[in-house]
């Protein structure tokens, strides 16, 4: 199953997958546009934040048992592939307040969302 979603990740390496990763962006510009337009004044974008933890799973920021339950959640809707995206967008809007005051890509592909 992760292979079957996670095929079309890697068809760019070393590149990330600009088309999902602009899925994540319109998903916080449609929920958050202050935020969004923020990150965008600074050149921030979802390669910045969203790529490291998602090509990682997840497995860097979460604890092992929240972990296990956010891959409970993606195998019990397996079409809904989506909820990747979505979880991921959450968790930028959730630390907002941080985000906001980061300039470097760098320093946002580095932040600790598990805070």
């Amino acid at each position: 199953m992760i292979s079957h979603w996670c095929k079309h990740w890697f068809e760019l390496y070393p590149n990330e997958p600009a088309h999902f990763l602009q899925i994540i962006d319109e998903v916080i510009k449609n929920e958050d546009y202050s935020l969004y337009t923020n990150m965008r004044s600074k050149g921030l974008h979802a390669k910045d934040y969203a790529w490291p933890n998602i090509k990682q799973l997840y497995s860097e920021i979460l604890h092992e048992e929240d972990w296990c339950i956010l891959m409970d959640i993606f195998f019990a809707y397996p079409d809904k592939i989506n909820l990747i995206y979505y979880f991921t967008a959450v968790l930028v809007i959730e630390h907002r307040d941080v985000v906001s005051g980061i300039e470097d890509p760098e320093e946002l592909a580095s932040y600790d969302f598990s805070a």
